[in-house]
Formats: structure tokens, sequence, C-alpha cells
């Protein structure tokens, strides 16, 4: 009999909407999408970014304080990225870490391309794809920032032996590639 892990948080951060995903044991407790939207029709202002920031971050606590996880998954810094939006994205990516650091949840940092090579064989897959092959594996249909949400949180819970979707051996191996933190709950094989 294998143990029940606590809730796996997967969480898809970006400037402007973030997605998230919330597992246990092959179920969604909680899947959705946090905006923080520039005010209308004006450009961002560093008062406006620190609102943004604040949001991200005091939803993602409340994610945190919510369903108390386990391990939390995070999709790791973009290496192509550039320019302003990707300063907005590692503050609000820092501030999230440290939430997750502070409630002691542990955290693991997934590349893009395990992402896609996870959900669909290929790292280099586009948004739409990844939308199918959740949709074949699981009959789900979620927007993309929900979709790539549920797959990275789908990465934590496969590793810790409570897969949530049939993947072929071979999109399974990118589990092997990533660097996983202790969780108190064992890894369940």
């Amino acid at each position: 009999m294998s143990e029940v892990p606590r809730p796996v948080l997967g969480l898809d951060l970006a400037a402007v909407k973030s997605g998230y995903a919330v597992l246990h044991a092959g179920e969604i407790l909680a899947v959705g999408t946090i905006t923080a939207p520039p005010a209308a029709g004006e450009k961002r202002t560093a008062e406006d970014n620190m609102h943004r920031l604040d949001v991200v971050t005091h939803m993602v606590e409340v994610l945190l304080d919510r369903y108390r996880p386990g391990l939390a998954v995070l999709e790791d810094y973009a290496p192509g990225a550039k320019g302003s939006a990707a300063h907005r994205l590692a503050e609000i990516s820092g501030a999230v870490r440290l939430a997750c650091r502070r409630r002691a949840v542990p955290l693991a940092l997934v590349g893009v391309r395990q992402v896609k090579q996870y959900a669909t064989g290929s790292g280099t897959a586009a948004k739409s794809t990844m939308a199918v092959a959740l949709y074949k594996r699981t009959g789900l249909e979620l927007s993309e920032d929900e979709v790539d949400a549920w797959w990275i949180a789908a990465m934590g819970a496969d590793h810790l032996g409570h897969p949530p979707a049939v993947l072929p051996a071979a999109q399974r191996a990118v589990l092997d590639r990533i660097t996983w933190p202790e969780t108190g709950q064992g890894v369940i094989l």
C-alpha cells in the first residue's frame, strides 16, 4: 500500500497572467489563473509593477496556505528571455520562490522544454499541442496558462509516484533530468 502524498502545486508564472494547478493523488484540487493586468489603457508604471508583484505573490501564498502542498513545481527562467518582461517575470518568480521557502514547501524547478517534452514528447511543442495532449490523456479542457500549470504539477505528482495521466516511458524519462528536492514524502516507485 503506497502512502498518499500531500498535494503538488504547479505554477506557470508570467508577467500578466500566471497559471496554477493543485493536484492530489492524481486528482485536481484547484486550477486557475492569477491576473494582474495594467490599468486600462495605461503603460505599466513602477507602482503598477509592484501591485502586480503583490497580487501574484499574495495569491500564491493563499494557495500555499490553503492546500499545504508537499511540493511546489515552478517553471524555471526561460533561457532566452530578454527585456522588461523578463525582469518582471524574474521579480515575480523570486517572490514566489521566497514564499515557498518561508512556508518550508520544497521547490523543484523545471525547464520550459522539459515541460513540453513531458507533455507531448517534443521539447519544442506549441501550447496548443500541449492542450491537445492534455485533452487526449484526461478529457480536460483548460486555458493555455492552466494547461501549462497542470503539466508542471503533473510532473511533480508523477515524480512522487502518483501520475495523473499515463504517459510513454520516453516522455516520463525527462523526470530523471530534474533536480528534485527532498519532500519528506519519499519517492514511491
